[in-house]
């Protein structure tokens, strides 16, 4: 069973920490502050989890003496988890599985080649064959640091969208590292695309008293907020299912249960 479950309230300005010691081990459960903003159904849903897990924690803390008998750590912690902890666990499961699935959607529809805007059979043939002599000449390079240069550098879009989408099969394949770049600079030119730039003479300054207009500059930092703020959710559904992860530990934890046990109670089920 667990020991000394405590909430530390030195980390509130970081988000929810909980610690519980397991045959002598800390353990630990925590949800950042910083994903409030970004994803707000998930951080709800987490606080949602991690008030259960408080109220359970506690309670196990007050029945700490009765449950050292075998025979009543089954019941007790059965009770106290399908009462705080189940039906959250399983709501907070679900708002992380719809963010995971919206942010690897988002994700993928990034790295496909743009759409034609008129897809006939002739544009298409075209966007073909440029795609195909942008990648020819990519292979004339023998050094992975001058190829990338040489796209980074490329103006537009027309070299990033005849690579990335494929860039496993480039040169760029041997570097994760250089190609995740190339694919994070394909976003943003392509989301840069995508921003509305309407006219609007608000946007006039002292040196330029006629512009109407975002600049190319500013329209770049917006798509790269946008980038960036998939980033921070991809990240958010990582510490989701780390928080998953310690709740089941805790669960299987207070009861005496075996993790696929805990798992199952948490998700409503019978044990197999």
């Amino acid at each position: 069973m667990i020991t000394n479950f405590k909430r530390v309230d030195g980390a509130n300005e970081h988000g929810s920490l909980f610690q519980w010691n397991y045959n002598g081990s800390p353990i630990s459960a925590f949800w950042p502050s910083e994903f409030a903003d970004v994803v707000p159904d998930l951080d709800r849903s987490a606080t949602g989890l991690n008030n259960g897990l408080l109220a359970a924690g506690n309670a196990i803390a007050v029945q700490a003496d009765r449950l050292k008998k075998t025979d009543e750590i089954h019941d007790v912690a059965r009770e106290l988890i399908a009462r705080f902890i189940a039906p959250a666990f399983r709501y907070f499961r679900d708002q992380a599985i719809v963010e995971r699935d919206s942010v690897g959607m988002a994700r993928n529809s990034l790295r496909q080649p743009i759409e034609l805007a008129s897809p006939t059979p002739y544009a298409i043939a075209a966007d073909s064959l440029q795609r195909q002599e942008i990648r020819r000449m990519l292979d004339k390079f023998d050094q992975i640091g001058e190829a990338f240069d040489w796209v980074m550098k490329s103006n537009g879009i027309a070299v990033l969208n005849a690579i990335c989408p494929v860039i496993d099969q480039t040169i760029f394949a041997k570097d994760k590292q250089l190609a995740d770049l190339l694919v994070d600079e394909f976003a943003v030119r392509k989301t840069a695309r995508l921003i509305d730039n309407p006219s609007n003479d608000n946007q006039a300054t002292a040196a330029q008293p006629m512009k109407n207009k975002m600049s190319d500059d500013v329209i770049r930092d917006l798509a790269k907020a946008r980038v960036g703020g998939l980033k921070v959710r991809d990240e958010a559904v990582g510490y989701a299912e780390k928080l998953l992860v310690s709740v089941i530990a805790f669960t299987s934890q207070a009861g005496n249960f075996t993790s696929d046990e805990a798992f199952q109670m948490l998700m409503g089920r019978k044990a197999a």
